[in-house]
């Protein structure tokens, strides 16, 4: 998938005759980089490659090209559209497993950051995530430094998102920088890094609201409310039909596209819950299974 990406992205953007991409190595084998053929996968590396070149890859790389590009303006967005509608054409996927695909595909972003400064005594700095980065990978990164005056207590972030705590991060790291920007605050640790899966935070409504709270071993200072995040999610179709200036072809599409999961989804759900009434004891007939299954035919 990286190396059709790059192709498309040196297509688009090279003005010079000669499109050049340099592949790291052809037998750098200490350095586990080599398309050089091998006794366990064989010219699988070289075959990949030649697929690439050629524009033969599959579906799934083309919704992922979709998903993970640079797309600049309406007319990138158009060519990857056509690209994927072309591969669906030739290759006619399975119906529920094409849907089950595009289904997977969420955007997910940090819509705002909010950090409260109570008081001089607590000095909290957020330095990732940044707020409307868009998380591209399956964890969210945080770092930042805190310094708490008049108090030797080992420090940590508690986030928490309802009632349910998601992660406590604890604060034990030391920056130079920071000691060296309030000497008259002097801790052993001062910062604090960790990597959240964001299959740990529940999302309400594409919505979902991650709590920051400072924990000490001082009662006074226990569950300081120190900042808010909001995260949001959209389906890709989504996500892509609100691009600005969006073409014709695109949004045809994007509607076709839509069309399709959403009949898929239903067509889904009538089966199983058919499975489920065949399934019963004939003591249900005339319950409540056999009355939805009767508003999903009409």
């Amino acid at each position: 998938m990286w190396l059709r990406g790059t192709i498309e992205k040196v297509l688009k953007n090279s003005s010079s005759s000669e499109k050049i991409i340099f592949i790291n190595a052809w037998n750098e084998w200490a350095e586990g980089a080599h398309l050089e053929p091998d006794q366990k996968y064989g010219h699988a590396y070289l075959e990949a490659t030649q697929k690439a070149l050629l524009g033969q890859h599959s579906i799934e790389n083309a919704i992922y090209l979709l998903r993970h590009s640079a797309i600049e303006n309406a007319e990138d967005l158009e060519h990857c559209l056509v690209n994927l509608a072309n591969k669906i054409a030739a290759e006619d996927p399975d119906i529920d497993a094409l849907t089950t695909l595009i289904e997977n595909q969420e955007i997910t972003w940090i819509d705002s950051v909010e950090i409260f400064h109570h008081s001089e005594h607590i000095i909290l700095n957020l330095d990732s995530p940044k707020q409307s980065s868009e998380l591209t990978m399956n964890s969210i990164f945080f770092s930042g430094w805190i310094l708490l005056k008049n108090s030797a207590e080992n420090l940590t972030i508690e986030l928490t998102s309802g009632y349910r705590v998601v992660q406590e991060i604890s604060v034990n790291l030391y920056r130079l920088d920071v000691a060296n920007a309030y000497p008259e605050i002097q801790r052993q640790f001062n910062a604090f890094q960790d990597t959240i899966s964001l299959k740990q935070i529940p999302f309400f409504d594409e919505k979902s609201i991650l709590i920051l709270r400072l924990k000490t071993n001082n009662n006074e200072e226990s569950e300081k409310l120190m900042g808010k995040l909001i995260f949001k999610r959209k389906s890709l179709i989504s996500h892509l039909k609100d691009f600005q200036n969006l073409t014709t072809i695109s949004a045809k599409i994007l509607q076709d596209l839509e069309i399709l999961t959403t009949r898929t989804i239903s067509q889904r759900f009538d089966r199983k819950s058919r499975e489920v009434q065949n399934s019963l004891n004939p003591i249900t007939q005339g319950t409540c299974v056999e009355k939805l299954n009767f508003k999903l035919e009409t």
